[in-house]
This record gives C-alpha cells, sequence and structure tokens, in this order.
C-alpha cells in the first residue's frame, strides 16, 4: 500500500502477485484449523493492494471494484474482538467515491464503516470532508466528534491514507 501512495507501481504490483503465491502456495491449513481465515486475509490484502493502484492511477472505478470484493470477503469473516482485518475496508471505499466526486455514496459509506468501527478517527474525518464537500449541515456535529477521538497527528489525514 506505501508503494502504491508513493507511485511506485511496480513495486505495489509485484506485492500484489507475492500476496496471491502466498495464497496458493503457502501451507495455511493448521491457522485454518484454528479458525484464522487466513486465506480470506490475503485475499483482502491483495484487493486492497490492488485497489491502492488503481486509486494512485486516478481509476477510481478500478479501485471501487476491488474495494468491494474485499468488502465482501470482510463481510463474510466471522465476529472476533478484535476484528481479523485491521480496519473496515468501507473507509477506503468512502475515500475513492469522494476522490471521484461522489461525496453524497462516500457519505453513506463512511457511515457503514462506523457502524462497524465506532468513533473510528480516521472514518471521522473522511465522513467530515464527504460533509464538507456535499455542504451537509451536519458536518459541524460529525467535526465535534473527530476532535473528541482523534490523536493523531493531523498532517498524516489524506483521502489516500484511508
Amino acid at each position: 500500500m506505501a508503494s502504491a501512495r508513493l507511485g511506485r507501481i511496480d513495486e505495489a504490483l509485484s506485492e500484489a502477485t507475492a500476496l496471491n503465491e502466498l495464497y496458493n502456495n503457502a501451507d495455511l491449513d493448521g491457522l485454518e484449523a484454528q479458525y484464522v481465515p487466513a486465506r480470506t486475509l490475503l485475499e483482502i490484502a491483495k484487493h486492497i493492494v490492488e485497489a491502492r493502484v488503481e486509486q494512485a492511477r486516478q481509476d477510481y472505478p478500478a479501485a471501487e471494484h476491488h474495494l468491494q470484493e474485499a468488502i465482501a470477503l470482510e463481510d463474510a469473516i466471522a465476529y472476533m474482538e478484535p476484528p481479523y482485518w485491521y480496519y473496515p475496508v468501507r473507509q477506503t471505499l468512502g475515500a475513492v467515491q469522494l476522490q471521484d466526486g461522489r461525496a453524497e455514496e462516500a457519505i453513506a459509506t463512511f457511515r457503514q464503516a462506523l457502524a462497524q468501527q465506532p468513533k473510528n478517527g480516521w472514518a471521522l474525518w473522511g465522513l467530515l470532508q464527504a460533509q464538507r464537500q456535499a455542504g451537509d449541515a451536519s458536518a459541524r456535529q460529525t467535526e465535534r466528534e473527530f476532535r473528541r477521538v482523534w490523536l493523531g497527528d493531523n498532517a498524516l489525514l489524506a483521502l489516500d491514507r484511508l
């Protein structure tokens, strides 16, 4: 994901290939026997890397396709605390929708991400950006909530990091 963000597309695609090779060749049976959805997690990771590549290329429909695939896989994973996948993929989808100029869709998607992980500062920031772009009056409330929960460096906040 970092390679895609830095514009090193070939490196990012190489990582996606490596994830696919792990999926196809690694002995994951022990993890799967312990109810760790290792193959599913590798598939999610591969789709997200591919989505990040398309996001870097500004091919938002292609990025959205990969994110929808990752979300379908994420949604099929059994509930676990903490979750097996470390963040709600919908926050990345919301960012891509917003980058594509679809603020209303992004608002709905960020709300879905927040339903998965309430008080997620990244998703709240994305929701705030979408609400501002849409001229949504609830942006003030979202900004207050974001300020209450965000502990990170504001310099890190960017749509391509969500």
